[in-house]
């Protein structure tokens, strides 16, 4: 067997904290699903893939400990196509084993693909699995390979982006109220729940222009409108705040399929707002046109990357790092109520539509997420969450319903966690 060299990289910004706060119940693993127009043929997905992880060789790293840090080591393992069987989004990593950080499986006409956090993020794993799925069609229907948009060198997937668009500035602590947090009693088995809705996603486009409202300001109020609709009087003296994961790549130029993405947080003070759906979207778009912007974007991810330059921070063993990193993800989770990731759109080439039916995304979570992504004429809304009350999902999915009658609802629950 080839012998890879001893080749080794550093942590991105964001992946820092992953590895020190993964828990059975929080696992940081997120999935991709593909739903083609046929059952799966293993043997030409294996091969699919084995294509696809040498175009991808960021994929191949394994995560080791160091005296210091965690960092990402090259290595020769060989991802391995499975019919799935796990539950969803389980823990890729484990400390005691050499394991790839990602996995890809089969059930039906459906491949999934579940990436660890600590390797890449939403847009990365995107690219990934748009080019298997290029090569596992190609394979079958002998479709010509085409170009996905995203043709760079090895060196620029593997790039730490937020090393190079960071500044040294002294480290400022973000101010945030602390946010109102859901409650109640969790599945069994540190299980996370998935209730999934698809729907036209033109009579959504049409609500949200109709208020001047972007796709992705528009869910966040309805979110916001359905967390705020369940919680008690007591409850309310809070604000509801959403996590919204901010795809950086929109704002400086980087090929890297690493993590390369700060959060920004939106919120609606339920005890002062008269809490309609009016005042809620103005709330959310008058924060989205502060937030997301490019300095103050910069300004936020510059204050984290100093971290990593803080001279006590670079010589405390890890150990000790982990303890602290795993209190700061604590504190950090009181800071928000739920988490709302954008993927966008994803695109294929124009060939390859009639084979694919839907593509969706979905996220382990220890609060409440909702993940979306669209695809042709269709949009994915996949909330996952590990509480066995669903009114939250039931009021959201309510809300699309009147916008879509046609909303296909579809869920991991069963009658037992109900």
């Amino acid at each position: 067997m080839k012998q890879v060299k001893n080749r080794w990289k550093k942590l991105d910004n964001a992946a820092k904290i992953f590895p020190s706060s993964s828990t059975l119940a929080d696992t940081h693993v997120f999935r991709f699903s593909c739903e083609l127009n046929s059952p799966v043929n293993p043997k030409l997905l294996q091969q699919a893939l084995d294509e696809t992880a040498k175009a991808f060789p960021i994929f191949g790293y394994v995560l080791r400990r160091g005296v210091f840090w965690y960092y990402l080591e090259a290595s020769n393992l060989k991802p391995t196509v499975s019919q799935e069987h796990k539950p969803l989004c389980a823990p890729l990593y484990r400390p005691t084993t050499r394991t790839l950080l990602y996995e890809v499986s089969y059930f039906g006409a459906t491949v999934n693909l579940e990436v660890y956090h600590v390797i890449s993020d939403g847009t990365g794993a995107m690219h990934f699995l748009r080019t298997l799925i290029m090569k596992y069609l190609s394979l079958r229907d002998g479709l010509p390979e085409e170009n996905l948009g995203y043709e760079t060198a090895h060196s620029g997937m593997a790039d730490d982006s937020f090393r190079r668009y960071s500044r040294r500035i002294p480290m400022k602590r973000r101010h945030l109220p602390r946010a109102a947090l859901l409650r109640g009693s969790k599945l069994s088995e540190n299980r996370t729940g998935l209730i999934r809705g698809t729907l036209r996603i033109s009579p959504l486009l049409a609500a949200a222009h109709e208020h001047n409202a972007t796709l992705t300001a528009y869910l966040s109020a309805c979110l916001l409108s359905a967390i705020g609709e369940e919680m008690s009087v007591r409850a309310r003296k809070r604000p509801v705040i959403l996590n919204i994961p901010v795809n950086l790549r929109n704002y400086f130029p980087s090929d890297s399929v690493r993590n390369f993405f700060t959060p920004i947080y939106v919120g609606y003070d339920f005890s002062r707002g008269d809490g309609s759906f009016a005042d809620i979207l103005a709330t959310v778009k008058e924060t989205f046109a502060r937030e997301l912007d490019r300095d103050r974007l910069t300004a936020h991810f510059n204050s984290l990357t100093a971290f990593e330059d803080n001279i006590i921070a670079r010589i405390t063993p890890l150990p000790i790092k982990d303890l602290v990193l795993r209190s700061a993800y604590t504190l950090s989770n009181k800071e928000y109520t739920a988490t709302l990731s954008n993927v966008g759109i994803v695109q294929m080439p124009q060939a390859y539509l009639p084979h694919i039916r839907a593509f969706h995304v979905c996220n382990a979570t220890n609060k409440m997420q909702l993940c979306v992504c669209s695809f042709g004429e269709h949009i994915s809304l996949s909330v996952t969450s590990p509480y066995l009350d669903t009114n939250i999902q039931r009021r959201l999915f309510r809300h699309l319903h009147e916008l879509d009658r046609s909303l296909l609802i579809e869920t991991n629950l069963l009658d037992d966690d109900a």
